[in-house]
């Protein structure tokens, strides 16, 4: 019978899986004769020990023939049935196998392995290296036998594709050496068993020939750790090879706040630039809300309800009393919304109640009921595009796009902000179905529409707004070729400098927008940057998207090109800075800790100036957020046109104190402002249609004791009224009537001649 030659591309291979259960696949063999095939295929057994280890790997020992049906019926007994492995989770762990040491199958082995020992230790040693026969896939051949073992534990995965790969590549070398040394493995077939079985022996080393006399007593566990810390360690040097070369230009040492060159700062008169004629919080008020914006209002609130009033309507009906809105009353209208947003109540009907809970005589004495609600209702602010054709495309900021544009205008007009200025997002709040609205759960309005904004950090003075609609905003932004949130901060940085007619501003912004190719180009329009920054923004240090690991109270910059600075400090958790103005420097501060005790330490300039400076757009925020008439609305630009209301309030309280300041006053609190402004939105507004019932109101003095003339009418009617000096209906017969009555009065009480017509017009307590 012809001797049995094994393959060398693939070696016999045994392998068991995490849950103990054992599939035999296939073994290559090439033999002289099919029925020589069928006969070693059947005699193959599995192996004969299973070990199971903490660690979730599986080691198979091999031994001999003769033990394999003992270790078959030990399998059998623990592990009664089997189960497919699966192929995505497998890994292939070795051990040595037993040959004869007359068989020539060696003389195979050593051509396929090349010139060396060739004893049953060392071949088994060869057999066992763990990277040289890791499984790649399982292949469908009918020529291939193996034992197959599937690591189910948690992160397997990575390190199985990486020994995948490293015996794809050695497989490779073994085929290429094995079609070189093929014409000698076919002129060694021709030797004879016993010179086979003597150049064997000679070869053999004595100093590899103890290689695995301890195999059965090493550790499987450590056989395992070892392969998956070696794969650990070469998977980690190639996942992080790109990023360890340095990035190009940075350099890592402390920089001084001189290295930079400081832009010099060339706007001129900044501060506020209107009349400084101007007194009452009304005049600076209507520097935003202007007449001409309030009388465009006007005109669209009754172009819109003439259109919706053309159609029937109920007898009891609230528009049946519709009459077109006039200025006046729409100034008081904001007014009323002012007070609203002073006094909040759940119901918006609650203001206009005559219960004694909820009586507030203001509301009731400006607007009746309906009348507020017809104003509230019928609200418009821009008039539907013209000729238009139905299939073109309206902007989604249509329906309040007049106000924003000419609010924006007038906050860079009215106020040149100075040289440290700040961009971050304001949320107007609203959860109604539209399709820009955004959600970010780090907000304290979570939901709603997003607007940027820039202001002053001195002041909190609002200098330019920009909303955001979706699509039709990002469209309109220039540099198609950066993201968004560097695309807004040009949009935002160039409006103000065209304005303004300088540069040299000091941007402050959060880590939303800050990056390095922002801060070149804002430097190409002469604007600083100061800002956080995310690590794994592009064009920054490589230890620094690594991440740094620093000590407490120890900062480490980067630097390059003397233009910009990277710096990382960590106090209670890691910062990360970007700066084109300040450097590495640090001053020492005092903080309070527990228990008043103040704690000094080093703190880099750049964070603490850029905690100063950083909360021009939350200040702001707070102050329309204080006071602010929030009502329900399924209509999205009803809440942008109030915000737009506050941002105005906001600004014209901010410029009403820098007057008072600058004219050597005390500034005024805010709420203060606010009921001083809504005063005089309402002026003489009044609801002509109440009936007054009971004492006389503080009108009425003034109009009794005014000093001026007054003089007594009667009646025409045969009807009479009580005498507001001597009746009393209060006492039984104290009723006393006359047909007499003051006519310069505007009340007209009825009064007798005489000593009451002379009571009430000189005494304050007539009765």
């Amino acid at each position: 019978m012809e001797a049995a030659h094994i393959s060398p591309e693939l070696p016999i291979r045994w392998v068991v899986s995490a849950d103990r259960t054992v599939e035999i696949k296939e073994e290559v063999t090439e033999l002289g004769c099919d029925q020589a095939n069928e006969r070693i295929l059947q005699e193959e057994t599995p192996p004969s020990s299973i070990t199971e280890r903490g660690t979730g790997m599986k080691l198979v020992r091999l031994g001999r023939r003769e033990e394999s049906e003992m270790a078959s019926s030990h399998i059998k007994e623990e592990t009664p049935e089997l189960e497919p492995v699966l192929t995505n989770e497998e890994v292939t762990v070795l051990g040595p196998v037993h040959l004869e040491e007359e068989s020539p199958v060696f003389d195979l082995l050593r051509s396929c392995f090349g010139p060396g020992p060739t004893s049953q230790k060392s071949l088994s040693s060869s057999l066992s290296d763990p990277v040289r026969h890791c499984r790649k896939k399982q292949k469908k051949t009918k020529t291939t036998n193996s034992l197959i073992v599937s690591d189910r534990r948690e992160g397997g995965n990575n390190q199985i594709d990486h020994l995948q790969t490293e015996e794809s590549r050695i497989e490779q070398t073994e085929t290429e050496t094995h079609r070189e040394k093929l014409p000698q493995s076919r002129q060694r077939e021709s030797l004879q068993p016993e010179e086979l079985a003597q150049m064997m022996d000679e070869a053999e080393s004595p100093d590899e020939s103890g290689l695995d006399d301890d195999f059965d007593q090493s550790s499987d566990e450590e056989a395992v750790h070892f392969l998956l810390n070696e794969d650990s360690e070469e998977s980690e040097k190639s996942d992080h090879e790109p990023d360890a070369q340095p990035e190009e230009g940075w350099k890592q040492a402390s920089v001084s706040a001189d290295a930079f060159t400081k832009l010099p700062f060339t706007v001129r008169n900044k501060g506020f630039q209107g009349s400084t004629t101007l007194r009452t919080e009304l005049e600076f008020f209507q520097l935003f809300f202007t007449d001409a914006l309030c009388t465009e209002i006007v005109n669209e609130t009754n172009r819109h309800a003439s259109v919706k009033l053309t159609g029937p309507r109920c007898h009891n009906s609230i528009w049946n009393s519709w009459k077109p809105v006039t200025l006046p009353e729409m100034k008081a209208f904001f007014g009323v919304v002012l007070n609203m947003g002073l006094n909040v109540k759940t119901d918006i009907k609650e203001y206009f109640s005559g219960e004694w809970p909820d009586r507030m005589p203001f509301f009731k004495d400006v607007f009746k009921r309906s009348r507020f609600l017809q104003i509230f209702w019928m609200l418009h602010l821009c008039p539907p595009p013209t000729q238009v054709p139905q299939t073109a495309f309206v902007s989604r900021g249509q329906k309040v796009r007049n106000v924003v544009s000419y609010i924006d205008s007038k906050c860079r007009e009215l106020f040149i902000p100075g040289r440290d200025i700040c961009i971050d997002e304001s949320t107007v709040g609203f959860k109604g179905r539209i399709i820009f609205k955004c959600y970010n759960p780090q907000k304290p309005t979570k939901w709603g529409m997003r607007v940027f904004v820039l202001a002053d950090c001195e002041t909190g003075y609002v200098s330019a707004i920009v909303p955001y609609f979706g699509s039709p905003t990002t469209d309109s932004l220039p540099r198609p070729d950066m993201q968004f949130s560097s695309r807004i901060v040009l949009h935002l940085c160039k409006t103000l400098l065209r304005t303004t007619n300088g540069h040299g501003f000091h941007l402050f912004t959060d880590r939303f927008y800050t990056g390095y190719d922002l801060a070149m180009e804002l430097l190409k329009i002469k604007i600083h940057l100061t800002g956080t920054i995310m690590a794994n923004r592009r064009g920054l240090p490589a230890p620094v998207k690594q991440g740094l690991k620093l000590k407490t109270n120890k900062p480490v910059s980067f630097s390059k090109d003397n233009k910009v600075m990277v710096l990382g400090w960590k106090d209670k958790r890691l910062v990360l800075m970007l700066s084109t103005f300040h450097g590495s420097d640090c001053e020492k501060v005092q903080r309070t800790i527990k228990r008043g005790e103040i704690q000094e330490l080093e703190k880099p300039s750049v964070i603490r100036d850029y905690t100063s400076k950083m909360g021009a757009v939350d200040r702001a925020d707070h102050y329309c957020a204080s006071y602010a008439f929030s009502r329900k609305s399924l209509k999205w630009w009803r809440k942008m046109f109030f915000w737009l209301l506050e941002v105005a309030i906001v600004n014209s309280a901010i410029l009403f104190n820098l007057m008072k300041v600058e004219s050597g006053q005390l500034p005024v609190r805010h709420k203060t402002f606010r009921k001083a402004l809504l005063v005089q939105l309402v002026g003489n507004v009044r609801n002509t249609g109440l009936r007054k019932r009971g004492r006389p109101s503080s009108v009425d003095r003034e109009d009794r004791l005014n000093g001026k003339p007054h003089f007594l009418a009667k009646k025409e009617s045969k009807s009479t009224k009580d005498c507001t000096v001597c009746s009393d209906r209060k006492k039984k017969g104290g009723r006393r009537e006359t047909v007499w009555f003051c006519k310069t009065c505007s009340r007209k009480p009825g009064l007798h001649p005489g000593d009451c017509f002379e009571r009430f017009h000189t005494m304050d307590k007539y009765r």
